[in-house]
């Protein structure tokens, strides 16, 4: 069974973009994945008692927004990688252009740069060597 994910516990974790991914219609339409027992049935929320601030369909929305937000600013990718996910098919299963646009896409906060540059620096920081005090004499 798929993990579930309370709103609360959302903090934009591949994990978690993933499970929002899965379920975006029904994020669209303003309501929250049910969690799903053991038995199959789902678990009914509780009744609120206290009063809320905002309306129940709102937190659903707003995690809409951000996800179709980060992932639009993927392009091509972005759509690869929502179109795999509505296929069916698991983190092991994605592309490596699925696999990068979702690791964009995640972290509790939005990127400062664009995608095309987080691309760039991405593929630098894999081809550099750290560098270590033994060939020092090497370099003049």
């Amino acid at each position: 069974m798929d993990e579930w994910y309370s709103p609360a516990e959302i903090i934009f974790s591949r994990p978690q973009i993933l499970f929002l991914l899965k379920h975006l219609d029904l994020l669209a339409q303003g309501i929250y994945p049910p969690e799903y027992a053991d038995t199959g049935y789902t678990v009914a929320p509780p009744i609120q008692r206290a009063f809320s601030r905002h309306a129940p369909f709102e937190t659903p929305i707003q995690f809409h927004a951000e996800v179709t937000y980060r992932l639009g600013k993927t392009g091509i990718e972005g759509k690869l990688l929502l179109a795999e996910i509505k296929a069916g098919m698991e983190f092991i299963e994605l592309s490596p252009e699925s696999k990068r646009a979702l690791a964009y896409c995640s972290g509790w906060r939005r990127r400062s740069s664009s995608y095309t540059e987080w691309k760039k620096k991405r593929k630098w920081r894999a081809k550099r060597i750290p560098f270590s005090g033994q060939f020092s004499g090497l370099i003049n």
